[in-house]
């Protein structure tokens, strides 16, 4: 039976670094307990919500660089929520599967809410 690690950690809004510390800290933490996959927060390396920092130019290739930089550092599997912007210029609410140092796959958060408090068709295609 697969065993999961949800790594529920405290993003800042904006703190990109910092975020990509907390998630290699937490992989550290979880692999104690040998989860076949750790999973993170949506947006997690732009911290939640990020709403108008997501209008900021430059603000998702950020976030890119950082994934860049961080998935070499990636043991064992995990799940990063992040924002991604294709070179066609698609925005998107991205989850990265990242297995030991690799990019696996991307997925693209496909239903967004639009409602009361959340905006994400705003920000996301």
């Amino acid at each position: 039976m697969p065993r999961y690690a949800l790594a529920q950690i405290n993003t800042t809004v904006g703190d990109l670094d910092g975020n990509a510390a907390k998630i290699l800290s937490s992989m550290k933490e979880a692999a104690k307990h040998e989860p076949d996959l750790v999973i993170f927060p949506e947006l997690t390396i732009a911290g939640y919500p990020p709403e108008d920092l997501l209008l900021k130019p430059g603000f998702f290739s950020a976030c890119g660089n950082v994934m860049e930089e961080l998935i070499p550092q990636v043991e064992g599997l995990a799940l990063i929520g992040y924002p991604l912007v294709t070179s066609e210029g698609q925005r998107y609410n991205a989850a990265a599967l990242v297995r030991d140092g690799v990019l696996e796959a991307v997925y693209h958060k496909c239903l967004l809410p639009n409602y009361a408090v959340l905006d994400e068709k705003r920000y996301f295609t």
